[in-house]
């Protein structure tokens, strides 16, 4: 319910200004919008990556440790998740956040995307932005690659507990029960890697839309 919840922001964040401005034919935001924008779906993104990962130990406990599972997931340790949770995706883009925002931007004001994405509002600024790549490499690759870790080891063991299965309909139920979970994490893993993790010389307007449009809308449905 709380990856719902989050992806339903996720996504709310970005489309209404979207629409605004395909109906208007504006095209613009203001600098506070979208570092407000900018905020939200930092925030977001953390959010369902940490979601996925807690998910991953939640459907390990259910195949590994049948038995345990409503004393291990019990709701009390869900709703100390989803806090604990909260107030890490919170810190981490307020610190992307607040070193956006001391930059100086005086050349080009257009973003060539359809959201104010990090690199893309990067691009766009005349200040030394060395340490907010940085940040980007350490600390963010820190937080991407934590909970990637934790739901690959989740996995290792869910799939050494399905080969010990020896009927056919419990592997089947087994898989049932991962199937769709793995698939959202290839597909928000392997977009958003592409665009934040790739080196800079192989960015492109496009492709960097393309990678967006992938991890916003087809990870979110």
């Amino acid at each position: 319910s709380n990856l719902a919840f989050v992806d339903i922001c996720f996504t709310s964040n970005i489309v209404p200004q979207m629409v605004v401005n395909g109906l208007t034919g504006t095209k613009t935001i203001s600098f506070s919008g979208c570092l407000t924008q900018l905020f939200f779906f930092i925030s977001f993104v953390n959010m369902d990556s940490l979601l996925l990962c807690v998910m991953a130990y939640d459907r390990y406990v259910a195949i590994c440790h049948p038995l345990r599972y409503t004393t291990l997931m019990n709701p009390h340790l869900c709703v100390q998740l989803v806090a604990g949770l909260s107030v890490v995706t919170y810190l981490h883009a307020f610190l992307h956040t607040a070193l956006i925002a001391r930059l100086s931007f005086c050349a080009s004001n257009v973003i060539h995307h359809f959201f104010c994405d990090l690199n893309m509002i990067l691009q766009l600024s005349c200040s030394d932005i060395s340490f907010n790549v940085m940040v980007i490499f350490t600390e963010g690759i820190l937080l991407a690659l934590t909970p990637f870790i934790c739901i690959l080891i989740s996995y290792g063991f869910i799939f050494s507990a399905i080969l010990k299965i020896t009927s056919s309909e419990g592997t089947q139920r087994a898989f049932s029960t991962c199937g769709y979970h793995l698939s959202v994490v290839v597909l928000f893993y392997g977009t958003a890697s592409a665009i934040y993790f790739s080196p800079s010389s192989s960015h492109t307007p496009e492709r960097d839309t393309l990678s967006a449009i992938m991890y916003t809308y087809c990870g979110d449905s």
